[in-house]
């Protein structure tokens, strides 16, 4: 083989122990097979076919449903969000501790694009006593959220992907009614070396969604 050859096949083998992953492994036989025993002009072609299909296959993806029937609503970006921190997910019987907060964090910080005021409640704090708050405050919208499905896998090492259902509210502060509702349902990718949660599976569904109230 030549060094290229077999540069690329000692890079699959160490990609298949470091992430324990037998993708890489099977890569790594095949490309081996075609270098060794089919003609060398079709290896490198071979590789590259084999791993955007791995690339495709392992996309991540999001969808997000209006649960309100009315048209969207517009929000005043000159107003006003006071944002609820959800409750922490359960996976089975397991409490996915701080999975509440990071969901607030990130409904925070994409109205803090769109809106000049926005204030994130203390952990714990209910929808009812949240109105009360808000109102009391002069904020002119809450956000109420709540996470239905929390899987964060080591998909790197069992091949699970990360997947997340949750349901955001919005609320008109002043009549204490619901505007709008909407639903994620995501799940990961298989392309991930570590660093990948399922918070990052909604940033760009979020983004998408909340900028279109503006």
């Amino acid at each position: 083989m030549r060094l290229i050859e077999i540069f690329i096949l000692s890079l699959l083998l160490i990609l298949s122990l470091f992430i324990s992953s037998p993708i890489f492994l099977v890569i790594a036989i095949l490309w081996f097979i075609f270098v060794r025993f089919i003609k060398k002009g079709t290896a490198m072609r071979f590789l590259t076919i084999l791993i955007s299909l791995f690339m495709l296959t392992g996309c991540a993806g999001v969808q997000y449903n209006r649960l309100t029937k009315e048209p969207s609503p517009k929000l005043d970006s000159s107003s006003s969000a006071y944002i609820l921190v959800p409750a922490n997910a359960m996976y089975f019987s397991k409490e996915c501790v701080g999975t509440g907060k990071i969901i607030g964090t990130l409904i925070y910080s994409d109205f803090t694009k769109h809106l000049k005021r926005v204030e994130i409640a203390p952990e714990g704090e209910r929808l009812d006593e949240g109105l009360k708050k808000a109102k009391n405050s002069g904020f002119t919208y809450l956000v109420d959220s709540k996470i239905s499905r929390w899987e964060d896998h080591v998909t790197e090492w069992n091949n699970q992907v990360d997947q997340i259902d949750m349901q955001m509210d919005i609320y008109d502060v002043e009549v204490s009614k619901l505007i709008d509702s909407v639903e994620f349902v995501g799940h990961g990718t298989l392309n991930t070396l570590g660093g990948y949660h399922p918070q990052h599976i909604l940033t760009k569904a979020m983004d998408e969604y909340i900028a279109n109230l503006f």
